[in-house]
């Protein structure tokens, strides 16, 4: 088997594999695997599932990490799951008595069967793939001593060895025009369209200015946008909200309510006026007997005068209002 070419892949925003990614982290890193369940054999990418199933069966997870566009979840005994989530893909921890979902396509027992780390891919395009470490570089490879699997990827902007220095010495081997060279995967890993306008506006610089005109102002200036607006997306990236609110439903239909309350409002932390997560939370209180407090998020909700782009009629937030105040006495 070839290392892949991962740079030309169409998938997820770098971003939000970063947001998933620092999500998973603290759920399952230490966690064993204790078994594995698989739909629909397409989606591993280097096993057939019973083979998958024997070798990764009994490795406990070790560390969450992103590269580029895939997040690897490094194994005990040398071994790298890569999970490339493509278009529609999606990751949950969930106790393992959650209903079964259709759409998921693989799942990793966890901890004795208590848990399940389910991939969910609606449209089928994701994939997963199990290889082994290179014992120096860490890193995911077919074979030992072959190329790395990403072996074509440029280094990540976020970092810490993305050094102004380390930038400047990249940057003075190219001459081609800016945009076209920050969406190059081997010149940098994990910028996208969006990413390279914003990063080349806050930098003041054209898009088809060439990278061989830079001085040294400019490279410190494009340097530092890329890293600033990166940074400020992971923290702030708002194309993962709907997942949370998917898992926090599924969370809900678990029984898990306090999980399924953390969870929504882990959504209006990022995001304050998302109507969805107000009126789920409010719901979701008066259910546990937080009369009081799910009163509050669904006034929060009637309070935004806009909802022209809200899928949630208003007056159903009002139906609950009333609801939930005959509730609590009021």
């Amino acid at each position: 088997i070839r290392p892949r070419d991962w740079s030309s892949d169409v998938c997820s925003s770098d971003l939000e594999v970063e947001t998933v990614c620092r999500d998973l982290r603290p759920r399952i890193v230490g966690a064993r695997i204790s078994g594995t369940r698989c739909s629909w054999a397409r989606t591993l990418r280097t096993h057939e599932p019973e083979a998958f199933a024997t070798a990764i069966t009994g490795h406990p997870v070790e560390a969450v990490r992103r590269r580029a566009k895939l997040l690897v979840l490094d194994l005990d005994g040398g071994l790298a799951l890569t999970i490339h989530l493509k278009m529609t893909g999606q990751l949950f921890v969930v106790p393992a008595a959650t209903p079964p979902d259709p759409y998921v396509r693989l799942v990793l027992e966890l901890e004795g069967g208590e848990r399940e780390l389910r991939f969910r891919d609606i449209r089928k395009f994701g994939k997963v793939g199990l290889y082994v470490r290179h014992a120096r570089s860490g890193e995911p490879v077919v074979e030992m001593g072959a190329a790395s699997v990403f072996h074509a990827l440029g280094p990540e902007p976020l970092d810490d060895a993305f050094t102004l220095a380390a930038f400047r010495r990249r940057i003075r081997r190219r001459s081609g025009r800016l945009k076209p060279l920050l969406l190059d995967q081997s010149f940098v890993a994990g910028i996208g369209n969006i990413y390279a306008d914003e990063s080349l506006w806050a930098a003041r610089l054209h898009p088809l200015r060439s990278a061989a005109s830079l001085r040294p102002p400019d490279e410190r200036a494009l340097h530092g946008a890329i890293r600033a607006i990166l940074a400020e997306a992971v923290r702030l990236d708002p194309k993962y909200l709907d997942s949370y609110l998917l898992l926090a439903g599924i969370q809900v239909a678990a029984k898990e309510y306090d999980t399924a309350i953390s969870t929504y409002r882990k959504v209006i932390a990022i995001d304050p006026k998302n109507r969805d997560a107000l009126l789920y939370l409010g719901v979701t209180l008066a259910e546990v007997g937080k009369a009081k407090e799910g009163l509050k998020e669904l006034e929060k909700l009637v309070r935004i005068k806009d909802s022209s782009d809200s899928n949630i009629d208003q007056s159903v937030a009002f139906y609950y209002l009333a609801k939930i105040n005959d509730q609590a006495g009021q």
